[in-house]
């Protein structure tokens, strides 16, 4: 992607990262426990997501 291009989101997806994200700011500072949990979820779902995509 060059640098004049800028990625495009759905409103929809942007507005519930948005309010995700100010759940997560909520619960600050995370433990690094949590932190690690947070990742090793992430890494599922992404997981899950890639294979299920990839039908």
């Amino acid at each position: 992607m060059s640098k004049q291009q800028k990625p495009i989101m759905d409103a929809r997806l942007a507005a519930c990262l948005q309010q995700k994200k100010a759940r997560v700011d909520g619960y600050r500072p995370l433990t690094a426990g949590t932190v690690a949990r947070l990742n090793e979820d992430l890494k599922i779902m992404l997981t899950y997501y890639c294979v299920i995509s990839a039908r």
